[in-house]
């Protein structure tokens, strides 16, 4: 499930310059896919005593997997964003701040792959399941 070179276990800022490391390491993986795997795995790790944390860790997970699997809408960039910066002003815990900051950062620093998972519905590392490329 885990790409090799991200923990299961840390803090979300960990995860954040993991999967950035992990992207620039191997540029055949996705970043829109590890994002989503690093929001499930910040999910798994926040305090749960808030909501940005509780629920935006787990809305921003499925946001992106339906980007990973060609669902993606006009809109949901903005909306991961949005997210994402609540999770960085609002959240009660250190984890749910870093998770929003790890989203925030991803789609600054790859852009263009998430537009093309919402626009053109492709994966440019062909690896998310949209199509009939797989």
């Amino acid at each position: 499930m885990y790409p090799a070179n991200i923990a299961r276990n840390g803090t979300a800022e960990q995860k954040n310059a993991e999967v950035s490391h992990a992207k620039h390491e191997n540029p055949h993986e996705c970043a829109v896919e590890l994002a989503r795997r690093a929001a499930a795995a910040a999910h798994g790790i926040v305090c749960g005593q808030c909501t940005f944390g509780r629920e935006g860790t787990r809305q921003l997970a499925d946001v992106l997997m339906d980007l990973t699997r060609g669902r993606g809408r006009p809109g949901d960039l903005e909306l991961l964003r949005n997210i994402g910066e609540g999770m960085k002003d609002g959240s009660a815990c250190a984890n749910g701040r870093n998770a929003g900051r790890a989203l925030v950062a991803a789609l600054e620093q790859f852009r263009a792959e998430f537009e093309a998972h919402v626009q053109a519905k492709k994966c440019p590392a062909n690896v998310c399941a949209i199509g009939d490329h797989r």
